[in-house]
């Protein structure tokens, strides 16, 4: 069933915890980038094996049916990626080899390790860090079941069980506000407090 929804809110962490929030953020980051590096390498070999020389938009048909062919499917997370192969959307098509293929994906095309970062994207979504107000904001666009690909983001999940771990103090927390397309509003405190269900 259809759910187009959205989620935003804004914590403002420990003075304490913060740098330990952050770098657990940042390392997830970098480990989701390396992920995505090999899954991108992976699908160009598949996508150019054996094939010649040939027009973008025949390339754009060929990832298609490598896509449907996929062992197990292709998570969710991971489909952007493909699309960095080939280049989308068309004006920012990337280059074809001297051989008429998508050139290969290298670490140096794709953003550098993050190590001191101010947003890094999640699934549909971003997570922005404010240095001098020690606070992080999470924002989910609306789209179809947003939130939920949001929240099962590899760096969204090492985010959200970071701040479970998080040693809280007066004038600390935050709230996260869910909304949807039935009229479901629904604020969630951070953190919770006992006995409260919270969407997740």
């Amino acid at each position: 069933m259809s759910c187009h929804d959205r989620e935003e809110g804004s914590i403002v962490v420990p003075e304490e915890e913060w740098e330990a929030v952050r770098k657990t953020v940042t390392d997830a980051a970098d480990v989701e980038r390396a992920e995505r590096i090999r899954f991108a390498q992976s699908f160009h070999e598949i996508l150019t094996t054996g094939q010649g020389d040939m027009d973008i938009g025949s390339w754009m048909v060929r990832a298609r049916a490598v896509v449907r062919e996929w062992p197990g499917g292709i998570p969710e997370r991971q489909r952007a990626v493909i699309w960095h192969v080939l280049g989308h959307p068309p004006e920012k098509i990337r280059p074809l080899d001297e051989r008429g293929r998508p050139l290969r994906p290298e670490c140096g095309s794709w953003p550098e390790p993050v190590t001191d970062p101010s947003s890094i994207e999640v699934t549909g979504g971003r997570i922005a860090f404010d240095e001098d107000a020690r606070t992080i904001r999470w924002e989910v666009d609306q789209n179809n079941h947003a939130v939920r690909s949001a929240r099962a983001d590899p760096v969204a999940l090492a985010l959200f069980r970071s701040l479970r771990g998080v040693r809280w103090t007066e004038n600390s927390g935050g709230t996260v506000r869910y909304r949807d397309e039935y009229g479901t509003d629904r604020t969630t405190p951070i953190p919770r407090r006992p006995k409260e269900d919270a969407h997740g």
